[in-house]
């Protein structure tokens, strides 16, 4: 039939089909090696075991002996008529030979075991069983094991009978050879030699680092491997720390680095930004291993998992904490912006209370330069909010002062201009009178304004704003805390301090309360002079700013600031002039009103007699604020006049001014200024001995007539301290020395010795006053 194949085709044998199946898996793949070679060892196995067929002669003397016997390892017996059958003759015995060649191949597929003679052991009994792991084999004897599930389980059995142990021998050992002796001489060359070639090395990584970090990022982690080490001493350990500081501070970006998520990763990016990313990720990774070793300094190396750490003796152990603790302190003063911030302020706060002053002040001096140079806030939030748990966990007790002085750093006084440029500008025209027209400009000109302020590289007002006010909030939650439980405590001058500074900012709401605080501290009889300014200070700025819509008579702060003046300090140092200047500038420009003549005149004596106790930029001041209250106030004229004003005496330690009867008496004080050892200070008392005139004889310069009282007393603090350098004692001059001559007539001696000789003891005044007087 045409089309059709073959009728009958040979079939194909199973073996070439499962060839070609397995040549087709191979080219694709997917054929298991393990399977083929099974097989084939399988095969190699059956053609080895296979036996070789020889050609086998039979003959008679080999199966039989000489008696017709044949030679059996059985010996078996034969009958007679076996015998007679095979002996006769004609019978053919080739068929033997198969047989013996069938019995070779059945007895050599046999295991064949060996013989042994009676109390003959073999060899591998005699090697001891080796013991399971984990087994010591004292106190037990070991059974044999079973075996369950592919798992050799182990039979134990404690020993009942006091077998006698094996002793072993101590090993020799060879003898090390031992060193020559070392002097101390050359040990100290030794280790001089060894740390000048670390400072070598570590100063080479270092250079290498800081020339291309990017392609170095490798030694940096070497570098800080050092740390780790046990071949290292303590100096080289510090040497590598303060190293890795100050290569952390050059190469952290100024910016924060953002750990990418797994997707993220996953994201097929260019070569660049996937190095650039690499390397970031590496940076941040050395950078918080590296923080962590300085957290584990801190805590002496408790936790530490390196033994060698723990076993540094104290000193040591000392040295490094007060290193680590710097270093801390550094990083964040230096870059509060990096990851890794709240780690550094958790770590650093509670050091700023330290024992030792060398270390809370480095802390404190950092927190300082953090909030000076916080723009934005955030790091500031942080801290402050550090500080206050701080002192809550101590329930304020055993604080330094000057934890709480660093509040004074804060930049949250400019919080008036925030509030003032972020609150929203009212149009001239109402939003009814506008067209539609006109709405939609103004609304895309907003659109366009918040655009243009996204572009520009300055911060959020609003978040400013925001950050700011909790800043302000954590401030004074602590500085009220301390005025209501801790009043005795030695905090007070701080927060006191603090709220002068910032009281402006207190909500009107607590004013009442807080004056009525203030009062009961100043009555207390517990504050110092120092304090009383403070709360003076307070009060005064409150009373300026919102306070002045109250209705709170200020009259008895005038009467505390006009006490605590002759109490201020006065000699080594004119500091309170830094509390005392505001309070006068309030005093005499926003509370002009409120003041009468009498406590004019009353102030301006005390502050001359003030300006002969201070400093030249301390009496510079004074005199200043004397000159602002001439020119304020036109009847305070009345201390340049010779004539008596009205009637009573001037009493100066009397504590009201209203009654000190000041108008009485004169500015005295300015012609002692006149002989000043100071230019300034002469030529200032001189123009108010002439009653401050602007023009003509008497008139200022003009860089003393531009500045006001605090710009005197900080300028000329520079000038007043060159004065202090110069020596306490002054030069003596050699002078010759002359003969001294008694007296030329020799009578006159002696009448003065009898003279001083008759003159009495004790003198009764009575007797020689008159009678009309007794």
């Amino acid at each position: 039939m045409k089309g059709k194949g073959k009728v009958n085709p040979k079939k194909t044998s199973t073996t070439k089909i499962g060839n070609k199946t397995n040549s087709k898996l191979a080219k694709r793949g997917k054929l298991k090696k393990g399977k083929q070679k099974k097989k084939q060892k399988e095969n190699d196995r059956k053609m080895r075991n296979i036996p070789r067929i020889e050609s086998v002669s039979y003959k008679r003397a080999q199966t039989f002996d000489s008696e017709g016997e044949e030679a059996h390892e059985d010996d078996m017996n034969i009958d007679d008529k076996d015998y007679r059958y095979f002996t006769s003759p004609g019978r053919d015995f080739s068929f033997l030979s198969q047989i013996d060649t069938r019995l070779e191949t059945t007895e050599s597929k046999k295991r064949k075991r060996k013989k042994f003679e009676d109390g003959q052991t073999l060899d591998y009994e005699q090697i001891p069983r080796k013991l399971f792991a984990g087994s010591n084999g004292k106190g037990v004897r070991h059974l044999l094991p079973i075996k369950d599930k592919g798992k050799i389980i182990e039979q134990v059995v404690p020993k009942t009978i006091n077998e006698p142990e094996e002793i072993e021998e101590p090993v020799k050992e060879d003898p090390k050879p031992e060193l020559p002796p070392v002097t101390n001489v050359e040990l100290f060359l030794l280790r001089r030699k060894t740390l000048a070639e670390m400072k070598e090395k570590i100063a080479s990584y270092a250079n290498s680092i800081l020339a291309n970090p990017e392609d170095n990022l490798k030694k940096l982690k070497e570098l800080r491997m050092m740390l780790t080490s046990n071949e290292i001493s303590s100096t080289v350990h510090k040497l590598i720390l303060v190293s890795l500081l100050e290569i952390f501070k050059d190469t952290i970006p100024g910016y924060r680095i953002r750990v990418l998520t797994d997707k993220e990763k996953d994201h097929q990016l260019k070569k660049d930004t996937k190095n650039l990313m690499e390397y970031e990720n590496l940076f941040l990774v050395n950078y918080k291993h590296y923080i962590e070793h300085l957290q584990n300094a801190v805590r002496r190396f408790k936790n530490s998992k390196y033994k060698h750490l723990k076993a540094l003796p104290d000193v040591c152990k000392q040295s490094l904490f007060e290193i680590s603790v710097k270093c801390l302190a550094s990083l964040l003063a230096n870059n509060p912006h990096f990851n890794y911030r709240k780690d550094l302020i958790q770590a650093v706060i509670p050091f700023m209370n330290h024992k030792k002053p060398e270390l809370s002040t480095c802390v404190c001096e950092a927190i300082i330069t953090v909030f000076k140079n916080d723009t934005l806030g955030e790091s500031t939030l942080e801290i402050v909010r550090a500080i206050g748990k701080f002192i809550k966990s101590k329930d304020f007790n055993n604080i330094q002062p000057k934890v709480l002085e660093t509040y004074l750093s804060l930049r949250i006084t400019d919080i008036d201009k925030l509030i003032a440029e972020t609150a929203p500008k009212k149009d001239k025209k109402n939003s009814e009178d506008m067209s539609r027209k006109e709405r939609k400009r103004k609304k895309k000109m907003r659109v366009l304004e918040n655009e243009l302020l996204e572009t520009k590289a300055t911060e959020d007002k609003s978040k400013r704003l925001k950050l700011h006010t909790e800043t302000l909030e954590c401030v004074f939650h602590s500085y009220f805390r301390i005025l209501k439980s801790a009043s005795k405590s030695p905090l007070l001058p701080c927060v006191l301090e603090g709220l002068a500074k910032f009281a402006h900012l207190i909500n009107i709401q607590f004013f009442n309360d807080l004056f009525v605080v203030l009062n009961q501290l100043i009555d207390s009889g517990d504050l110092a002079y120092r304090e009383i300014l403070h709360c003076v200070q307070s009060a005064f700025t409150i009373l300026s700013g919102q306070g002045s819509a109250l209705n709170i008579d200020p009259m008895t702060f005038y009467k505390h600031l006009y006490t605590c003046l002759l109490e201020v300090h006065a000699g080594t140092s004119s500091n309170d002039m830094s509390i005392i200047l505001p309070c006068l500038y309030i005093l005499i420009m926003k509370q002009k009103r409120k003041l009468s003549q009498q406590k004019v005149v009353a102030f301006m004596k005390r502050l001359s007699t003030m300006a002969l106790q201070q400093l030249p930029h301390g009496a510079l001041s004074l005199l200043a604020a004397v000159k602002q209250f001439l020119h304020a106030y036109s009847l305070s004229d009345l201390l340049f006049d010779n004539e008596s004003q009205g009637s009573g005496i001037f009493m100066p330690e009397l504590d009201e001014p209203e009654y000190s009867n000041a108008h009485n008496t004169m500015l005295w004080e300015l012609q002692l200024l006149r002989r000043h050892y100071q230019s300034d200070v002469k030529v200032y008392a001189r123009h108010l001995c002439y009653q401050a005139p602007t023009t003509g004889d008497g008139q200022l310069p003009t860089d003393l007539l531009r500045k006001n009282p605090e710009e005197l007393f900080r300028d000329k603090k520079e000038v007043s301290s060159l004065f202090d350098s110069l020596p306490s004692k002054p030069r003596q001059l050699k002078r010759k020395k002359t003969s001294r001559r008694g007296y030329r007539s020799e009578g006159l001696t002696d009448y003065i010795q009898t003279v001083v000789n008759n003159v009495p003891d004790v003198i009764n005044f009575d007797r020689l006053l008159p009678s009309d007087m007794g």
